[in-house]
């Protein structure tokens, strides 16, 4: 022990301490990393697709979006449609008209036949032909009225171009004569296209006679 000038006595000196264990080995930080972790902005956390969905489609309802498109297609194709429809009227062939009227003057004949043979199977029955004479609706309801629905099921009144028949009869009852105007409503004058000897003729707007059973004018060949 040793005595210190104030008279104290000293013990031995105290061991020195341990030196502090090591700590775990970690990864050497490179310089800048911690100031990368603390200046780094945290990333926000993706949203599900379906929480974006709605503001997705709000979007599109206000700028128009495919609704508005699709419907602004619709009325472009109806405009479309209808002015192809116009050209294709004004650039028709002359075959399509000249096939739909020849198509007007078959049925015409085949109304006109109809009608006879419902005539004759009255007179078959009645010794006489209904005593008709006109060319007006009320002609035709009459002739109807002793010929439906005994004789025909439905009487043709109208020929294919929507004209009325005229019907005449003599005075005996024994003859009668139905005609068509042809496309035209109009009886043939000098000027329109003649009758061949046969009573053919070649023009839509000629007229289409029956007579006591059979055509003595009727479109024969080529017609315009």
């Amino acid at each position: 022990m040793n005595a210190n000038d104030d008279g104290t006595t000293q013990g031995p000196p105290s061991p020195p301490e341990p030196p502090p264990a090591p700590e775990p080995c970690q990864p050497a930080k490179e310089a800048g990393d911690e100031h990368l972790m603390t200046t780094r902005d945290p990333v926000p956390p993706s949203e599900p697709p379906s929480a974006q969905e709605p503001s997705t489609s709000a979007e599109a309802g206000e700028s128009g979006g495919p609704r508005q498109l699709s419907r602004g297609w619709r009325r472009a194709s109806r405009a479309l449609l209808v002015a192809l429809g116009l050209l294709a009227l004004v650039v028709v062939p002359p075959n399509l008209l000249n096939a739909i009227q020849r198509d007007k003057q078959k049925r015409t004949m085949g109304y006109l036949r109809t009608i006879a043979t419902a005539m004759e199977s009255y007179s078959i029955d009645n010794m006489q032909y209904v005593l008709i004479n006109g060319r007006d609706k009320e002609a035709s309801d009459a002739l109807a009225f002793y010929l439906e629905p005994t004789y025909v099921k439905h009487l043709p009144r109208l020929d294919a171009w929507g004209h009325y028949f005229k019907v005449e009869l003599d005075h005996s009852a024994q003859e009668y004569t139905l005609t068509s105007f042809g496309r035209d409503g109009l009886p043939d004058d000098p000027a329109d296209p003649p009758a061949s000897p046969g009573g053919g003729t070649t023009s839509f707007i000629n007229d289409i006679v029956f007579y006591t059973g059979s055509f003595c004018r009727y479109p024969d060949g080529t017609q315009r």
